[in-house]
């Protein structure tokens, strides 16, 4: 029954926390008055235990085993590219056409990771050469924007050009599965009132409106 207060230390990717998590801090502050937070803004899987961090959001296919977690949502993946570059190069009607076409990988190291797509019911994976990876979605929507090739890009980045039309979404038929946005805790130690209270408050400020109590 005590009022939660104290300090959270909160890892969020660059992109999701600066479209989904900053619009909430307000809100936050004016609930929970007694509790400060540092948010670290970065797009590399930080070690909790290590870098001291009460908590930490995170987008991703899947979580490795053993990690402590609560599932607050999904993000549907988008193929997009502008309209100028399908203009000079056509449109891919299926994946394997991505070997004709150049795209741009999501990635921090040069690894060429090849992209996924469902294809007959199975997730398969398609190679095709990256003139540019980065390990920030908005970096490659800006880079798609300007024609240079096509990403796949999650909806809370791709929505707003798909709107007003300045990205194209292709091969929607072969979308690959919603990512999972999770709420990450450390797993050496109970969870606190604070930690708690914060948690909840994300949980049910980003669950889908339909769902929201």
């Amino acid at each position: 029954g005590q009022t939660p207060r104290g300090h959270i230390h909160m890892g969020v990717p660059v992109s999701f926390g600066v479209r989904r998590i900053a619009p909430l801090l307000a809100q936050f502050a004016a609930t929970y008055p007694h509790i400060t937070l540092s948010l670290d803004f970065s797009d590399r899987t930080s070690d909790l235990i290590d870098e001291a961090m009460d908590l930490a959001i995170r987008v991703s296919a899947e979580l490795a085993p053993g990690i402590v977690a609560r599932r607050l949502g999904s993000a549907q993946l988008y193929t997009v590219a502008a309209p100028s570059y399908l203009a000079r190069h056509g449109t891919p009607q299926h994946p394997s056409e991505l070997q004709q076409h150049t795209c741009l990988g999501y990635s921090g190291r040069a690894h060429n990771r090849p992209l996924q797509f469902m294809v007959e019911g199975k997730l398969q994976s398609f190679a095709s050469p990256y003139p540019l990876q980065a390990n920030n979605g908005d970096a490659l929507a800006q880079v798609a924007l300007q024609g240079m090739g096509i990403a796949v890009q999650p909806d809370f980045i791709a929505q707003e050009y798909i709107d007003r039309g300045a990205l194209v979404p292709i091969l929607a038929d072969f979308a690959p599965p919603p990512l999972g946005i999770y709420a990450v805790l450390p797993s050496n130690r109970l969870i606190s009132q604070r930690q708690r209270v914060v948690l909840d408050f994300f949980a049910q400020a980003l669950a889908p409106q339909g769902s929201r109590a």
